[in-house]
C-alpha cells in the first residue's frame, strides 16, 4: 500500500485543518480529537495494511490509545510512535484534548534520503519497540524539525524545494537517529536474522489473511517451514505463540466488524470463515467475556 492510501487513515481532518504533501512521498499534519471525535468511528480505516511507508506521531497533548500488532500502546505528549511498514496498526481512541503531529514518509524515499546512514536503523529493534519515551528537550527538537520541514514543503516557489526538502527530512531523522541511539544500544544491525524474518513475514501474512485463514499449518506452508518450528519462533522473538497470535488477530477483526452498523452478527460469523453463528458466538463470548451483541451495545 502506497503513502496515499495510508493518508485514508487520517483523510478527513482535511476540512478541518491543513494537510501538506510533497510529491507524493511525505505527508504531513495533525490528529485532533475535537474536531475528530464525532467522526472517528464512522470513516476512520480500523487498520492500515501492507504499508510501503512509515508513519511517525509525535503528541502534542492529550494522550490516545493505539495498537500495533495487536498489542495496546498508550501514547502521550512523553512518547513517540513511530510506526514500521509491516505494523498492524490501529488508532482506537483518543482524549478529548488529544492533538498530535503525524508525518508519513514513503519507504523509497526514506532509503533515499538515508543511503548513506547505512544502520539508520534496526529494523527488528524498532519493530519490537515502536512507542519511545521521550525527554521534553527530544520532544522540542522532534518538533522544531517537523515545523521546519513543513515550511520548507510549503516552500512551493524555491528553486530548489526538492533540495530543501531533502535536507529538513534529514535533519528529522538525525533528530530521530538521536532519540534513538541514546535509549536502545541494538540499532546497529541492519540485517535481520533468520528467525526476525520469518516474524516480519509471518505478520504481513496475518495482516492479508486473518479473516480468510485460522489454522497455523497455512502460513507455515506459506513461509515453507512447520507449524512447530513457526510458533517457537513466534514465541521467543515476540512472547506469543502462533495460536495466540491468530487468536487476538482473529478477536480485533471480530469486534471491528461487531461495531459496524451494517453488518449482522450472522454476517460477521460468515465474514470470519465460521460454520455458523453459534460457533462464532462462543468463541468469541469465550475470548471476551461477553455475546457479539452485548459487546455491541457496550
Amino acid at each position: 500500500m502506497d503513502t496515499e492510501l495510508v493518508f485514508k487513515t487520517f483523510a478527513f481532518v482535511d476540512k478541518m485543518t491543513r494537510v501538506d504533501k510533497f510529491q507524493n512521498v511525505l505527508t504531513m499534519g495533525h490528529i485532533d480529537a475535537i474536531h475528530m471525535a464525532n467522526e472517528l468511528e464512522e470513516r476512520m480505516p480500523a487498520e492500515v495494511r501492507d504499508v510501503n511507508s512509515f508513519l511517525l506521531i509525535l503528541v502534542r497533548s492529550g494522550q490516545a490509545e493505539i495498537k500495533l500488532d495487536y498489542e495496546t500502546y498508550r501514547i502521550a505528549p512523553d512518547k513517540l510512535a513511530f510506526i514500521m511498514p509491516s505494523h498492524i496498526f490501529q488508532l482506537t481512541e483518543m482524549s478529548d484534548d488529544f492533538n498530535a503531529q503525524f508525518l508519513i514518509i514513503d519507504k523509497l524515499f526514506l532509503g533515499e534520503v538515508v543511503h548513506e546512514k547505512k544502520g539508520f536503523y534496526n529494523y527488528m529493534s524498532l519493530k519490537r519497540k515502536p512507542v519511545t519515551p521521550l525527554e521534553p528537550e527530544e520532544n522540542a527538537g522532534l518538533q522544531k524539525a517537523l515545523l521546519l520541514l513543513q515550511e520548507k514543503i510549503r516552500s512551493r516557489t524555491h528553486a530548489f524545494q526538492q533540495e530543501v526538502v531533502h535536507n529538513a527530512t534529514t535533519g528529522l531523522l538525525l533528530e530521530l537517529l538521536g532519540v534513538f541511539v541514546k535509549k536502545n544500544n541494538d540499532l546497529v544491525q541492519p540485517i535481520l536474522s533468520r528467525k526476525e524474518e520469518i516474524v516480519d513475514e509471518f505478520l504481513k501474512l496475518l495482516s492479508k489473511y486473518t479473516r480468510e485463514r485460522r489454522p497455523l499449518t497455512f502460513y507455515a506452508d506459506k513461509l515453507f517451514i512447520t507449524p512447530q518450528y513457526l510458533s517457537s519462533t513466534l514465541k521467543e522473538q515476540t512472547g506469543k505463540t502462533g495460536s495466540k497470535w491468530l487468536a487476538d488477530a482473529l478477536i480485533m477483526e471480530a469486534k471491528k466488524l461487531i461495531k459496524s452498523p451494517h453488518s449482522t452478527i450472522q454476517a460477521v460469523a460468515y465474514t470470519l470463515n465460521f460454520s455458523d453463528q453459534s460457533t462464532f458466538g462462543k468463541f468469541f463470548k469465550k475470548s471476551i467475556g461477553v455475546s457479539p451483541l452485548v459487546y455491541r451495545r457496550l
